[in-house]
């Protein structure tokens, strides 16, 4: 799980997102700026001025009515990044749209506010009388860029409204190119690292959260990423995992996230698989190292269960005494920290003789995307249906269900 692209030059400064956007506004309309009470984040945003960014946050949420039209205006981030979004927009008490509307937006498309269609009637126009809900949602991992949210362009007595039917539990999920959802929507099965085979609400994390029925879900998930430091790809996620945002560059002190904003209830933490397949396991520090990061992410997130998935095992077919080291470590470091197992769990994604994916290729019917390390559509649910047995029997969350 290497870098997709090659590592920016970033200079992370409080003015670095200062940019005129110059687009017309017919003057019947109105901007709802990202600072809206009613717009409701999930995952690591951020204020900037009078816009919201993130590149760890993952969507957007309003209900809105009184208009005929609704539009995003995003803005391009200092390195002109080329993000993918998906949407829903549907009107308020009917079933949300099972298929998400796609956005591939290049810097340039910015200059404009990118206007957005109704999922039943595929176009833009909408009815006045008529409250909607929209939820925007970020599909591209944190290496690609900023998203610098404005706000939404509607019509000008337009109506936000304060959304009340948020669900009761809260996820994040932690890990690196699995969790971020790379390579999920190749339908050739082959390895590519094209931007629009990246869609991390297609990821595991996304799909067991539906399953609890919410989608109050964030994530801090970056390909090649591991528990050590990855030679040529990047710093571990104890050095990321504090920050709200990701940055190549060392992190300003004020870039520290504020745990307080968002408390999740599960906690998914799903590292090791890099530190396997690219020789980075030091079984000298590997469990110390991987109980400093439990620490960390359970003294900023006191009341959350926290589940350590291990590597799955098809993933290293060549590296089994390491897979296996790697496995006994990461248990060893789930008794150390919780002995009582009262708030830390770890759960092994199958067996060498009972696996939860098949070792085959894509386009053979198996449940990797051509690689051997990436699920494809079908790894990812199977990840999340075995995930949600296992979670959802917690005598912990079992308490949060009722």
């Amino acid at each position: 799980m290497k870098k997709i692209i090659s590592p920016i030059l970033m200079c992370i400064l409080v003015t670095q997102f200062a940019f005129a956007q110059n687009f017309t506004r017919n003057p019947r309309d109105t901007l709802i700026k990202a600072n809206n009470s009613n717009i409701e984040y999930v995952g690591r945003w951020y204020p900037d001025n009078d816009n919201m960014d993130s590149s760890w946050g993952n969507s957007i949420e309003v209900e809105v009515s009184n208009t005929a039209f609704i539009s995003v205006v995003l803005q391009p981030d200092f390195s002109n990044a080329t993000i993918d979004y998906e949407y829903r927009l549907y009107p308020k008490n009917t079933t949300p749209p099972a298929k998400a509307t796609y956005l591939h937006l290049t810097a340039d498309q910015l200059s404009q506010p990118i206007e957005l269609i109704l999922a039943s009637t595929k176009d833009i126009t909408l009815d006045q009388n008529t409250t909607y809900i929209l939820k925007f949602h970020r599909r591209s991992e944190a290496l690609f860029g900023f998203t610098i949210f404005k706000g939404f362009l509607a019509s000008t007595n337009a109506q936000t409204h304060k959304i009340t039917d948020k669900s009761p539990i809260k996820f994040e999920f932690i890990g690196d190119s699995i969790t971020a959802g790379f390579k999920v929507d190749n339908p050739s099965g082959q390895s590519s690292r094209e931007i629009q085979y990246e869609n991390a609400n297609d990821a595991y994390g996304p799909l067991l959260a539906k399953k609890f029925g919410s989608d109050q879900w964030s994530m801090v998930a970056k390909s090649g990423i591991g528990i050590d430091e990855i030679q040529g790809s990047d710093v571990p996620m104890l050095a990321r995992y504090p920050y709200k945002y990701f940055s190549w560059n060392p992190y300003p002190q004020d870039a520290k996230w504020d745990f307080s904003k968002s408390q999740p209830n599960i906690i998914i933490l799903f590292l090791g698989t890099n530190d396997v397949v690219f020789n980075a396991y030091n079984p000298s520090n590997f469990k110390s190292k991987y109980e400093a990061l439990l620490n960390m992410i359970h003294d900023n997130n006191t009341k959350a269960k926290i589940f350590c998935i291990t590597p799955l095992y098809t993933t290293t077919p060549y590296h089994l005494p390491v897979w296996d080291a790697i496995t006994t470590d990461i248990h060893q470091a789930v008794n150390e920290s919780d002995p009582n197992h009262s708030y830390i769990f770890a759960i092994d994604p199958g067996t060498e003789l009972d696996p939860w994916l098949t070792p085959k290729n894509a386009a053979q019917g198996g449940d990797y995307a051509g690689d051997m390390t990436h699920p494809n559509k079908m790894g990812h649910k199977l990840l999340a249906q075995n995930l949600y047995k296992i979670i959802k029997a917690n005598p912990g969350v079992e308490n949060l269900l009722r």
